[in-house]
C-alpha cells in the first residue's frame, strides 16, 4: 500500500543520527529512526494539527493526541491511514471502537445506549480475532514470504519479556498483535519479535502492510 505523505517534508532526530524526507512521492529513510514518532509527524502534517476530527474543538498542546482508527488492541498500527488528530476526550471516548462503530455510538442519547452498544462493538471484534483476523482494512494487508527476509535478520538483542508475551498471544489467539510492518525494499520497522516467532515454528509467511511508497537507504548497515 502506499500512505499518504506531504509533498514536501523534511525529519531529522534530535541526535541527528536518523533523517527522513520525500521525493517526488516517495519517503526515503536513513538511520535507526523511531517510526511511530515519523508517522506521527507525517499525520500531523497531512491531517493538521489544530482541530479535533471528531468533535471539531481546538487542539492544544495539552488536550492534542492521535486516534488509531483501527485500535492497537485489535492489531491497529501507526501510519498515516490509521490515525486521526483528535483531542483526548473523544479518544479516550473512542476506547477500543473502530472508527465506523465510534460514529454509531456518538448518535447515541443514553448512557445505558452507549455502554451497550459498546460491549457489542468489543464482542464483535473479538469474534474477529477469534478468527485469527485483524480487525484492519484488508486492502492493507498481504501474505509476506519471510524466508529470505530471516536470512539477514539479526535476533540477538530481542526483549525476552516481549518475546514471550508474544509467543504466549499466538497459543491464545492463532494469530500475532498486529501485521509487520517493511518497507518496500524489505526493511522491517515493526514486528521483529512476530518474525522471531514465527522462525521458531517454521512459519514461510506472516500478514504485512507494506509500504510501496517508502525506502531505507543503507539498510544493510543499520
Amino acid at each position: 500500500m502506499k500512505i499518504q505523505l506531504p509533498e514536501t517534508f523534511i525529519y531529522t532526530n534530535r541526535s541527528k543520527s536518523a533523517s527522513a524526507y520525500v521525493k517526488n512521492g516517495v519517503l526515503y529513510v536513513k538511520g535507526n529512526v523511531d517510526f511511530e514518532q515519523l508517522m506521527y509527524t507525517i499525520t500531523y502534517m497531512v491531517k493538521g494539527y489544530d482541530k479535533c476530527y471528531y468533535c471539531g474543538c481546538e487542539l492544544t498542546d495539552r488536550n492534542r493526541t492521535l486516534d488509531h482508527i483501527y485500535p492497537r488492541r485489535w492489531g491497529g498500527v501507526s501510519i498515516p491511514e490509521n490515525l486521526l488528530p483528535s483531542c483526548k476526550n473523544c479518544n479516550g471516548d473512542k476506547m477500543d471502537m473502530s472508527y465506523d462503530q465510534f460514529m454509531q455510538y456518538r448518535k447515541l442519547k443514553t448512557k445505558k445506549d452507549k455502554e451497550e452498544f459498546y460491549k457489542k462493538c468489543v464482542w464483535t471484534n473479538l469474534k474477529v480475532r477469534k478468527r485469527a483476523k485483524f480487525v484492519l482494512n484488508s486492502n492493507w494487508l498481504s501474505v509476506y514470504d519471510i524466508q529470505e527476509l530471516l536470512r539477514y535478520m539479526n535476533f540477538d538483542k530481542l526483549e525476552k519479556t516481549k518475546s514471550n508475551n508474544l509467543a504466549a498471544y499466538y497459543r491464545n489467539w492463532g494469530q500475532y498483535t498486529h501485521p509487520i510492518i517493511v518497507s518496500s525494499n524489505d526493511w522491517v520497522f515493526k514486528g521483529k519479535h512476530i518474525l522471531h516467532h514465527a522462525k521458531g515454528t517454521k512459519s514461510k509467511s506472516v500478514l504485512a502492510i507494506v509500504l510501496d511508497n517508502v525506502v531505507v537507504l543503507d539498510k544493510d548497515t543499520l
